[in-house]
């Protein structure tokens, strides 16, 4: 895909703002090595946009915190003897309201990424 064209289609799928903060990102980034705190407060802003819009896939800043390595080590270090229903009950402590978290994830995010007529498997049920 050209690039484009992958602007034009985060344009349409992820808005003007996200896509301008985005882009804005990668050039600093990659032409100037920027790795400073401007850099974090672009990426903070990007993450809000991303959680309030359900934008997900590649070349989103929350899908560079969810890598193969990052699972491995969560589950790993994780204590399943003593915990396991916290991201349930303190939904609410990340913004989420515990008796809306469903229908929000249904209707913002599986009718827009999940074809209609998949089968879709729930491996890990919870509001985490």
């Amino acid at each position: 895909m050209s690039k484009g064209k992958k602007v034009f289609d985060w344009l349409r799928e992820r808005g003007i703002t996200w896509t301008f903060l985005y882009v804005y990102r990668l050039l600093l980034v990659r032409i100037a090595g920027f790795q400073d705190e401007h850099r974090k407060r672009l990426e903070k802003t990007l993450i809000e946009i991303e959680k309030k819009r359900f934008i997900t896939g590649p070349s989103t800043i929350t899908s560079q915190f969810h890598t193969v390595k990052a699972n491995i080590d969560q589950w790993n270090l994780y204590n399943w003897a003593e915990e396991g229903e916290e991201w349930t009950e303190h939904a609410s402590d990340y913004g989420r309201n515990p008796d809306n978290w469903k229908t929000n994830l249904i209707e913002k995010m599986m009718w827009k990424y999940i074809p209609a007529g998949s089968t879709v498997l729930e491996i890990g049920p919870g509001a985490g």
